[in-house]
């Protein structure tokens, strides 16, 4: 079983901006005639800015980057043996006194959905630039394609590379540490948006 890490309550600070993104750069694919953007990146270690709540969480997402991080979840799927785990440190720009300090997580893991069991198409894809549409805007309840996993715990999803995948050690694992502001989606519910419990 497989599980996506999302952001929990509102009570909870969130991602509100990098100091160090100022953009896109944009281009035209030559193969399709499709725009493709590709991240601009200001300086190596991010600098993030956070609003909302008074609390810090456990995880954040960064559009800019990804999935963000605390020391303490980090040590935490780390002490559970969570294997394709790479990351480096961030900084929070507005961090209060005694605020966390932050990981930007980058999954080695990769697995992908089961596209003929999930009855969902990639429609006019582009081998040249890797754009591609979906068949249905609200896809059915998804199977994971256990022939496309490479083994590892902590995964990016070829679907969608920017949503966190995890093992059901590592969910079991944040729970039990009882992480901040983390809540997760069961493997059929991936897809969907608002179908999340809090961690």
């Amino acid at each position: 079983m497989f599980y996506e890490i999302r952001e929990g309550s509102n009570r909870y600070k969130y991602f509100n901006g990098e100091e160090t993104f100022p953009g896109y750069e944009k281009g035209t694919c030559p193969a399709c005639g499709r725009t493709v953007s590709t991240p601009k990146y200001g300086a190596e270690t991010p600098v993030f800015m956070l609003d909302g709540g008074k609390k810090y969480p456990d995880y954040f997402h960064a559009y800019t980057r990804g999935s963000i991080l605390s020391k303490r979840a980090l040590e935490v799927f780390l002490e559970a043996g969570a294997t394709g785990m790479e990351y480096t440190p961030v900084i929070i720009a507005n961090a209060e006194e005694g605020a966390p300090e932050y990981v930007w997580l980058k999954p080695q893991g990769f697995i992908d959905i089961d596209y003929k069991a999930s009855h969902v198409k990639k429609k006019n894809f582009c081998p040249e630039c890797g754009q591609f549409e979906l068949n249905r805007l609200r896809p059915c309840p998804v199977t994971m394609d256990l022939n496309s996993w490479n083994g590892l715990d902590v995964c990016r999803l070829g679907l969608y590379p920017h949503r966190l995948i995890v093992t059901e050690k590592v969910l079991a694992a944040a729970k039990k540490a009882k992480l901040n502001g983390m809540a997760y989606a069961e493997e059929s519910d991936i897809l969907y948006a608002l179908k999340a419990k809090n961690i």
